[in-house]
Formats: C-alpha cells, sequence, structure tokens
C-alpha cells in the first residue's frame, strides 16, 4: 500500500510531539529553498500546495519571485512565465488562487520624490499578464503591498488611496479597501468612520475582512464586508483595536485584538481571535507568550498564526502582522508615509509559529521539531490550506528560509474497548478492537506498533482476517501510571502498518477505583441514624 507522503527533492524532517492521551498531529516539514541566496519567505499557498513568495539574493534589494510546487521545486517565476518583454522584470507574487492564477506587481517605478507609479497584474497560463488598473492609484504601502488576495471567481481585494483630504501634508491621504473583479470592475468598500480601511482576505463566497478606522480616537476595528450587509464591525476583546486577516468559507474570520492591559515594559498584548456570526469574537489564546495574531485559517477551523512577546497591532503607526522579514526595502529619495500595513517585529527569538484547533488548543511549532531537524528555530506560520499545509519561516543553519509543513496521513481507526468500564483496582486484562476503513486489511497491521495512550504495549494482538478485526490485549495495571481519578476517559489507540502508515482512533471508558472507595469509605466510617423523638 502506498503511503501517502509529499515527499519532495528537499530537506524533510518529521515533526512529533505527545500529550497524556495520545499523540498531536504530525507533520513533515520542507525547507523550500532559496533562489540561490540566503533568504526566502512565502506569502500564500493553494490548495493544491503550489507556494508563492520571494527569495532575495542578499540582504539589500527586492529579490525575485517563486512559484514553488512537489514537482519543481522552488521556480523563478519570471523565468516560469516566459519572458515577455512589458512584464520582463517581476519581483513581488503576492497571491495564488486554486486555479493557479498569481496576482503580484513589478518594482516601484519613481518619476521624481513625490510620484510613484505602481503597477499591478493577474496572469494565468491562458490569458497571460493582465494589468490591473483598478489598482493603479494604490497607495505607497512600505511594510507591504496594495493587493491581497484573490479567490477562485478571481475576486481580489487591496487597499487604494482616495482623494487627498483637506490637509496640508501630501501625503496622509485616505486609504480604503478595495474589491475588484472583472464583472463588477472596482467596488470602494468605504470604511467604518475613520478615514482609512485595508482589506486583508477575502472568501469564494466574495466575502472580504479586514480592519478599518472608526473615527475614534486611536480606534481601528476589524471588519467583514459583503455585498448586502456592507462593512459590518467586529468590535474587540475588550481594548481599541483589532484586525481581521483571514476568513474560510465558513465564514468564520480570524485576526488579532489589542487587549485593555500593557506588558511590564508598557507594550500593548493583542490576542489572536475566531469570530462567528454566532458566538461573536472568542478569544483562542493559549500560551506562556504575552501575546498571538492569527495570521491564516482553512475550512477545518485550524487556525495558524505567530506568538510572541514583542508584537504589536497599530495599522497606522506601528507594527503588526507579517516577518520582519516581509518588511521591502524603503525607496531612496522617497518620503516615508505613515506606516499602513503591517510588520513584526519582535527578533527571531522571541517569535514563534502556532497551530491552533478545537482538540489540541494552541501548539507551538517549534515544540514540534525533532532535535535532529536541522532547524534552528521556526518563527512565524503564514497560511494554513484546506489539506492542512502550513507556510512560513525559520531559520536553518543560520539563514532564513520559507517552510512547508505537510500533515503526516493518519487512517481514522475505529476503536471499541471491552468491558466499557474498568476497575483500576482490580487485576486482569482488557480488550481493544481495533477496525480499519474499507480501503484497508487489517492484516497490514504493523502489530509491534500498536500503543495506547501512546504509552502503553499490548500483551498479544490476535488478526481476525475473516471479520477484519484486530483484537489488542491489554493489561489493567499499565492504565494505573497514566490515569490519576475516576471518571469518563477518552482513551487512543495508534499504530502503523507494514508501510509505514499510521492509523488511530479513539474510545470512551469509564474509570472506577473501588479500593481507594473503599478506604475513604472505611475512613470515614458507618453512617450513623439519629432516632426521632417519640
Amino acid at each position: 500500500m502506498k503511503r501517502v507522503h509529499l515527499m519532495l527533492a528537499a530537506a524533510v524532517v518529521f515533526l512529533v510531539a505527545q500529550s497524556t492521551f495520545g499523540a498531536l498531529p504530525e507533520y513533515e516539514i520542507i525547507d523550500l529553498g532559496t533562489l540561490g541566496g540566503s533568504s526566502s519567505y512565502p506569502l500564500d499557498i493553494n490548495d493544491d500546495g503550489q507556494v508563492v513568495g520571494n527569495s532575495q539574493p542578499s540582504r539589500k534589494g527586492m529579490g525575485h519571485s517563486f512559484l514553488w510546487d512537489e514537482v519543481n521545486g522552488m521556480v523563478n517565476l519570471t523565468d516560469l512565465l516566459g519572458e515577455t518583454p512589458e512584464w520582463d522584470d517581476i519581483k513581488i507574487a503576492i497571491a495564488i488562487n486554486n486555479n493557479g492564477q498569481i496576482v503580484g506587481r513589478l518594482p516601484y517605478e519613481m518619476t521624481n520624490p513625490r510620484e510613484i507609479i505602481r503597477r499591478f497584474f493577474l496572469w494565468d497560463s491562458e490569458s497571460g499578464f493582465v494589468e490591473l488598473t483598478a489598482f493603479a492609484n494604490a497607495p505607497l504601502l512600505i511594510n507591504g503591498d496594495s493587493i491581497r488576495a484573490i479567490n477562485d471567481n478571481m475576486q481580489i481585494v487591496g487597499t487604494i488611496l482616495t482623494p487627498s483630504l483637506s490637509n496640508a501634508n501630501n501625503f496622509t491621504r485616505s486609504c480604503h479597501a478595495l474589491l475588484w473583479d472583472s464583472v463588477n470592475g472596482a467596488i470602494d468598500l468605504g470604511t467604518l468612520g475613520g478615514n482609512h480601511s485595508f482589506a486583508n482576505n477575502i472568501n469564494e463566497s466574495g466575502i472580504v475582512v479586514g480592519a478599518s478606522e472608526t473615527g475614534n480616537l486611536n480606534e481601528t476595528h476589524a471588519f467583514v464586508w459583503d455585498s448586502d450587509n456592507g462593512m459590518i464591525n467586529l468590535g474587540t476583546l475588550n481594548g481599541n483595536k483589532s484586525s481581521a486577516w483571514a476568513i474560510n468559507n465558513l465564514d468564520k474570520v480570524v485576526g488579532a485584538s489589542v487587549l485593555n492591559e500593557r506588558d511590564e515594559n508598557n507594550r500593548e498584548i493583542n490576542h489572536a481571535f475566531i469570530w462567528t456570526q454566532t458566538d461573536g469574537m472568542v478569544d483562542i489564546h493559549d500560551s506562556n507568550y504575552l501575546s498571538s495574531i492569527a495570521l491564516g485559517a482553512n475550512d477545518a477551523d485550524q487556525v495558524v498564526g505567530v506568538i510572541s512577546n514583542n508584537i504589536s497591532i497599530d495599522h497606522l503607526h506601528g507594527s503588526f502582522g507579517f516577518p520582519e522579514s516581509f518588511l521591502l526595502p524603503p525607496l531612496r529619495g522617497v518620503p516615508r508615509m505613515r506606516r499602513i500595513l503591517p510588520l513584526i517585529s519582535a527578533p527571531a527569538t522571541d517569535c514563534d509559529p502556532f497551530l491552533w484547533d478545537k482538540r489540541y488548543g494552541m501548539v507551538n511549532l517549534n515544540n514540534l521539531l525533532d532535535e535532529d531537524s536541522g532547524w534552528d528555530h521556526l518563527k512565524s506560520a503564514k497560511d494554513i490550506n484546506y489539506k492542512g499545509q502550513i507556510i512560513g519561516i525559520g531559520y536553518i543553519n543560520g539563514e532564513q528560509h520559507a517552510f512547508l509543513m505537510n500533515p503526516v496521513l493518519i487512517i481514522p481507526a475505529e476503536v471499541e474497548i471491552r468491558p466499557g468500564t474498568l476497575n483500576l483496582s482490580s487485576r486482569g486484562k482488557f480488550n481493544c478492537n481495533i477496525k480499519l476503513p474499507e480501503d484497508y486489511d487489517v492484516a497490514e497491521i504493523n502489530t509491534d506498533s500498536i500503543l495506547l495512550a501512546d504509552t502503553i504495549e499490548p500483551d498479544q494482538v490476535r488478526v481476525d482476517e475473516r471479520n477484519q478485526v484486530a483484537t489488542a490485549i491489554f493489561n489493567r495495571e499499565g492504565l494505573r501510571d497514566i490515569l490519576s481519578q475516576a471518571g469518563e476517559v477518552e482513551l487512543t489507540v495508534s499504530g502503523e502498518l507494514t508501510d509505514g502508515t499510521r492509523f488511530e482512533g479513539t474510545a470512551a471508558i469509564k474509570v472506577i477505583d473501588r479500593a481507594t472507595r473503599a478506604k475513604q469509605a472505611a475512613t470515614i466510617g458507618p453512617k450513623r441514624h439519629r432516632r426521632g423523638r417519640k
């Protein structure tokens, strides 16, 4: 049986971690490499596992965009798309959808110190390059790009400059979130009452998320926008700032919100959130770090992002959202606008990537690295796709490289424990019946690999090929070491097939301890009954 792993011609390392009653998800981590330089970073991934990003030949310069896939590895986008005289200097590929369509931009052209020409494009294999003139009036975002995302319906979101405000400073023009498609053209999404808004992402239903000033002093709130309701204020957890960075196809929004408190150095504390129309904004922060930012989410309710003690939200004056390596070099001779799109200014050793889901909570991906992985430190998780593949940046052999984490295939097994109630004080054995999905044969199970709660080995394993059931027989004494008290408990049974493919299943049992209960009763003594008055 073929083992389904996306193993490529690149460095691959297994990530493993354990919990009390079962293992955390396992991943393969792949070094995406560079285009010849010493650094690279990813910007987007589609559901086919194609990654776009940037690779810098040195610390200076903007580098070159790449497209990475499991067949070809990292390819210079300019070389891949062929030479076109008008488009022969592609520098930034920003996003890619599931149709393989890519949006990006050319380097900024400066005609004079106060006039910047910005050109954005849409590319696909059939139509080639199309210039996105709707974004020609895009703001000069020193910390990011004016186009942010594209969905499978070829709807593109970003930010544009609106007409100048009545202010003597020529560089305080208003920025508005923008939605563009080939049918409706450009749609200005407006604001929540303030001067500026920024679109960060869009799902397949055309629902846009981002952040906007509200009109109140120093107040920026996350928003969700759709064609029926317009821009909706998502509020905050309890502070004055929030931002939405991603939305899945179930309309669940993720981002971060500032709390109404500061750390000992008077820095803002912000927590990652999930927002739904039913529950509103829910804090999902669960880390020893003070702050977290959610940057990506998929339809399996998995969320990725960054945890740190040294990051803050401030769309207009500070930093938020991307690792510092996403910062584009400033243009010589061009006045800096106020910092509109964010970055993370945290040092490499004070910034870690996380994966969050309902089962495991917030997991630091560095804690899953094997000691012999070769990676010095993983810094951020940028996005996660439908398959659960995660992109981010880390340091390997002292260099900053893009990485891809592939979830290891785990076959869902049906597990039944008999008897369903176990007395920890009694001796004896209990059975665990294991059934695999129809496409698999229990005869292929490596019986030596079976574990209960990731630690307990069976005394014996019987394989019934006729009924397609493997029965692992365990000693009850083994449970005493991992179960501290009685009650309802879920136990995980895992193992491997002969080709190395993992399987896993859980079963709920009731645990009792009659000996402990008897000792407690003896200590308390017999219950006495008062005699009633005659």
